[in-house]
C-alpha cells in the first residue's frame, strides 16, 4: 500500500512538472506566434499603403497638379489618424519622396529643395538632433542645383553621397557631360563598365550607351543629372525585382528596423543567395544577411567575419 502511495506522488509530481512546463512552452510560442502576426499587420499595412503612392507616382508626368493634391490628402489623414502600428513614420517617409519628386517633374526645383531639406530637418527628432540626409537625398538636392544652374552647389554636395554608393559614379559621370567636360565624362563611363562586378545594375548599360553617343563626331549632351526615384518598385538592377523588394520589406519589418531612417543595399549577391543590407537607425548601423532561398535574417559581424542567426544575434543585445 505504501509503494502504491508512493508510485501516485511521483506520478502526481511528473504530471504537475510537465503541465507547469507545458505552460510555459504555451506562453513562449504564443509570444512568438504574437510577434509574427504584429509583423504581418505591420507588413500588410505598408504593402497596402505604398501600392496608393505608387499608383500616384505613375500619375506624375500626366497629373502632377492632381497627384499634389492627394499628397495633401494623404498627409492630412496621417497627421489626424492614431498610429497604433507604430509605421507614421515610414509613411511619411514615402508620402515625402513621392513629393520632393513631383516637385521635381513639374520644375519646381527650390520648392524640391525645401522639402528635402524640411524633411531633414524633422529626422533631427528621430535621430539625437542628427540631420538625416540619405545618399538619394544628396543626389537629389544636385539635380534640383543643376537645373537651377548652381554647379558648385550641385557638385559639392555630389561629394557627399557616399563613395560606393551604387550610382554615385553614374551621376558624377552625367555632371560632367552637363559642365562640358567631355573627355572626363567619357573617363568615368569607361571606369564604370570596366567594373564588370557592376554589371547587374540599369545604369551600366546605360554607361555604355552615353559613351557610344559621347564618342560621335558631334554627341549630344546631357542636360540634367539622372534623377534617382526613391519609388519603391524602382528598377535598378537586372535581376529579379520581386525578390529585392521582398528582401527590403523583410528587413523593415523587424523590430529593429521600424525607425530605420535608411535601408540599403551594400552587395547584391553573386555566387551566393544572400544580400547584405546596411540599415541605419539612429547612430547605429546594422549590417544584415537576407537569404533569398529562406528569407532567414543573419546578423554580420564585420569585425569578428561572423554570421549570426538573429535570433542569437539578439539574445547577445
Amino acid at each position: 500500500m505504501r509503494i502504491l502511495f508512493l508510485i501516485l506522488m511521483i506520478f502526481t509530481m511528473i504530471y504537475s512538472c510537465k503541465k507547469d512546463n507545458d505552460e510555459v512552452i504555451e506562453k513562449a510560442v504564443c509570444g512568438s506566434c504574437q510577434m509574427e502576426v504584429e509583423m504581418r499587420r505591420v507588413s500588410n499595412e505598408l504593402n497596402r499603403f505604398d501600392s496608393i503612392i505608387i499608383n500616384l507616382y505613375e500619375k506624375i508626368n500626366d497629373e502632377p497638379k492632381f497627384v499634389l493634391k492627394e499628397i495633401e490628402k494623404i498627409e492630412y489623414q496621417l497627421n489626424s489618424e492614431t498610429d497604433s502600428l507604430k509605421i507614421k513614420d515610414n509613411k511619411v517617409s514615402l508620402v515625402t519622396n513621392l513629393k520632393i519628386e513631383t516637385l521635381y517633374r513639374m520644375g519646381e526645383y527650390q520648392k524640391s529643395i525645401n522639402e528635402i531639406e524640411h524633411s531633414a530637418k524633422l529626422s533631427q527628432r528621430r535621430f539625437d538632433g542628427e540631420i538625416n540626409y540619405s545618399e538619394n537625398d544628396f543626389i537629389h538636392l544636385a539635380c534640383n542645383y543643376v537645373k537651377l544652374k548652381d554647379f558648385e552647389k550641385a557638385k559639392e554636395l555630389l561629394s557627399k553621397a557616399g563613395v560606393g554608393w551604387y550610382i554615385t559614379n553614374f551621376i558624377n559621370a552625367n555632371f560632367y557631360e552637363v559642365i562640358g567636360n567631355k573627355e572626363m565624362a567619357i573617363k568615368k563611363y569607361e571606369e564604370i563598365v570596366s567594373d564588370i562586378s557592376m554589371d547587374h545594375y540599369y545604369h551600366y548599360r546605360h554607361s555604355k550607351i552615353r559613351l557610344l553617343e559621347l564618342k560621335k563626331s558631334n554627341p549630344k549632351l546631357l542636360t540634367e543629372l539622372f534623377y534617382p526615384s526613391d519609388r519603391s518598385d524602382a528598377k535598378i538592377t537586372v535581376s529579379d525585382n520581386g525578390i529585392r523588394n521582398k528582401v527590403f520589406d523583410t528587413i523593415w519589418s523587424i523590430p529593429e528596423c521600424k525607425n530605420c531612417g535608411s535601408v540599403s543595399v551594400f552587395k547584391e549577391p553573386r555566387e551566393s543567395s544572400r544580400y547584405w543590407m546596411k540599415a541605419k537607425s539612429k547612430k547605429i548601423i546594422y549590417n544584415f544577411l537576407v537569404d533569398t532561398l529562406s528569407f532567414e535574417i543573419f546578423y554580420l559581424d564585420t569585425i569578428n567575419k561572423k554570421e549570426i542567426p538573429l535570433s542569437e544575434w539578439r539574445k547577445g543585445n
